[in-house]
């Protein structure tokens, strides 16, 4: 029997009901999660800390008048660990968003899109298949 491997996980989204709910979901899968509401406090955390996937809303607000796109935050996130995976969550038209991030230089780091609202099935599903990529 394969063992599942824990991963270190960031989620990244300014909604708290869906950090908290991504937070407990993969905590109850034995992963070790962190959450931030903004793109300050996500940075903070991965100077900190080597996440093996962080969980991005690409639609962060502005915080003291700097307003970073979630694309810019991958690319911050992977300058300080560039093996790290990104799996991008949005509300908006996934086809959009895949369209851009085939123009996005960090594209290799994206493991996955999901369109809100995230199925806890799902999700689980592409962090054990990224687990298994680290």
């Amino acid at each position: 029997m394969l063992k599942k491997v824990k991963k270190t996980i960031l989620i990244v989204d300014d909604d708290r009901p869906t950090r908290e709910g991504l937070q407990a979901l993969l905590c109850s899968e034995g992963h070790r999660v962190e959450v931030a509401a903004d793109s300050c406090q996500a940075i903070m955390k991965v100077k900190q800390t080597c996440f093996d996937v962080i969980i991005m809303d690409l639609n962060l607000p502005a915080v003291a008048g700097l307003l970073l796109t979630g694309w810019e935050l991958i690319k911050i996130c992977r300058a300080f660990h560039p093996n790290t995976f990104v799996i991008i969550m949005s509300a908006e038209d996934l086809r959009e968003v895949r369209t851009h991030a085939g123009h996005f230089p960090e594209q290799d780091a994206i493991a996955a899109f999901l369109e809100k609202p995230i199925h806890p099935v799902q999700l689980k599903a592409i962090v054990e298949k990224v687990g298994a990529a680290v």
